[in-house]
């Protein structure tokens, strides 16, 4: 599913494309890295119970 919005997303001309992931995740952040997802160095606190969230970004 992943791969087929990333290239849904390029055919449209998006460049990049970022999303957000809880930082305590590990499970989450290893599939977004090992899909070429990287940690921008970006973080907030979520809405949700305020836990702290990282950005990821991939150029396509």
């Amino acid at each position: 599913m992943l791969k087929k919005a990333l290239s849904q997303m390029k055919e449209t001309g998006q460049k990049s494309v970022f999303l957000w992931a809880f930082k305590e995740n590990e499970r989450a952040r290893r599939f977004y890295e090992k899909h070429g997802f990287t940690v921008d160095g970006t973080e907030r606190i979520s809405d949700f119970d305020d836990a702290v969230e990282v950005r990821y970004i991939k150029n396509i």
